[in-house]
């Protein structure tokens, strides 16, 4: 059996999908994901998704405190 890593790489797409359907689409691929790992394959896909956006200008830096969540948004983080 393939590792999650190699499905989720056979994956990438460039189709766009709404959220509902984004969400069951690992699912299908992946039915015994934990909670956890749903979770993490859908804020590294919205980052991505970000930082491949054309419409609206991706920051290069984000002033915030030092919490992880904003990790990997942009390519400079300043603490304030």
């Amino acid at each position: 059996m393939a590792s999650t890593r190699q499905v989720l790489q056979a994956w990438s797409s460039e189709t766009e999908m709404d959220e509902a359907t984004f969400q069951k689409h690992p699912e299908r691929l992946l039915p015994n994901l934990s909670e956890q790992q749903h979770k993490t394959i859908t804020v590294a896909a919205a980052i991505a998704a970000y930082h491949l956006e054309t419409d609206w200008p991706v920051l290069l830096a984000w002033v915030c405190d030092d919490a992880p969540q904003f990790n990997w948004l942009t390519w400079f983080m300043m603490l304030c």
